[in-house]
């Protein structure tokens, strides 16, 4: 029995001599691969189903016991393109540098809605004209919860005091206090940006298409955040470090 399902394309690639596989993001199943027939031919109706950054309604048959995991295409309707991000290299290479967090996460089942509204909604929003990569470096800080290794960000890691708090510490995963700083401590969000990366983790993104936040500090945010990833995610990023 086949189904239709929204979907984000986030990879594909050649199968055989005419085939594609494409690795695809939905808010009801999830991240699944979905076989193409005949989508590598370059007049085939369903070719451009295949192409990353496209949103879709496809019907698909689920996986059967002989082919485990791997959805079979049967149609689709292209109902979102995002032209305007494909005009534009830096763009492109931060829907990879998205796509590739989201393939290596390896999120739960019950992750699945809200890891797709947010991708989708960075796309809608870069779409519209809010800097791709402000949403980016917001994209990375709300996967942390989905990665397991969302910081704490309402009291002290250690002691759990709210008074006194001097930085959110990369090492400790935290809020530290005067008292639970150590020494060699290095410090990329002092006191001053706590509430800002706070905000940033707890509000939806819709309302943070409007937040206007200077370049330095942008800096400053996708430094941690940087930091933060290789420091607890275990996810070698290829994409970050091309961007960089």
């Amino acid at each position: 029995m086949s189904q239709v399902i929204e979907a984000i394309v986030l990879k594909s690639f050649d199968y055989r001599d005419h085939h594609k596989i494409a690795k695809v993001l939905s808010p009801t199943v999830g991240l699944i691969s979905v076989y193409m027939a005949n989508a590598s031919r370059t007049k085939s109706k369903v070719r451009a189903l295949g192409e990353p950054m496209n949103v879709m309604n496809l019907n698909v048959k689920p996986p059967q016991h002989d082919v485990e995991g791997l959805y079979y295409l049967y149609a689709g309707e292209i109902t979102q393109y995002f032209l305007t991000l494909k005009s534009d290299y830096d763009n492109i290479m931060n829907f990879y540098l998205m796509a590739e967090i989201v393939l290596k996460s390896g999120f739960e089942p019950r992750y699945a809605g809200y890891v797709y509204k947010l991708f989708k909604s960075v796309l809608d929003l870069a779409e519209t004209g809010t800097e791709m990569k402000f949403l980016v470096m917001v994209f990375k800080l709300k996967m942390l919860p989905v990665l397991g290794i969302q910081p704490v960000v309402d009291c002290c890691v250690n002691c759990g005091s709210r008074m006194s708090i001097i930085c959110l510490s990369v090492n400790s995963g935290g809020l530290l206090c005067s008292n639970c700083l150590s020494w060699d401590e290095q410090i990329l969000i002092d006191s001053s940006l706590v509430n800002v990366i706070r905000g940033l983790l707890k509000a939806p993104i819709d309302e943070l298409a409007s937040v206007e936040i200077g370049s330095e500090v942008l800096g400053v945010l996708e430094t941690f955040t940087d930091a933060y990833y290789d420091n607890h995610s275990g996810l070698a990023l290829k994409g970050s470090a091309f961007l960089k």
